[in-house]
């Protein structure tokens, strides 16, 4: 039989394995997080790249003194992006929030403690 500090110590190093395990697989899911954001952002440069342009068309129209149908479907084009824009953000601030309730529920708040 082994003695009680054998059992012990065997405990405690599934302890910190298990710990371990648990931190790696947080990790490799805010590193696939963080991979998202990263496209995310390249999508929200885009659009914000698209805002300027039809900026900058709504002021060659205005230039021109192009007729108030084409300044006004500018005018809708430019608000449209912006609403994407804003819809993006607030898409990836919910996703956020599921994505941290999915780590929580599967790996916990982090509040247990290892007993020695």
């Amino acid at each position: 039989m082994s003695s009680p500090s054998s059992a012990s110590s065997v405990s405690r190093c599934t302890a910190v394995f298990n710990v371990m395990r648990t931190g790696l697989n947080v990790l490799g899911a805010e590193l696939g997080w963080m991979a998202g954001g990263v496209l995310h952002a390249i999508e929200t440069r885009q659009l914000r790249k698209r805002i300027t342009q039809e900026e900058a068309s709504l002021g060659r129209a205005l230039l021109e003194d192009a007729d108030a149908s084409t300044l006004d479907a500018i005018r809708k084009r430019i608000t449209f992006l912006h609403d994407e824009t804003e819809r993006f953000a607030t898409m990836r601030e919910a996703a956020r929030e599921r994505h941290v309730t999915r780590l929580r529920e599967r790996f916990g708040n982090g509040n247990e403690t290892v007993q020695s």
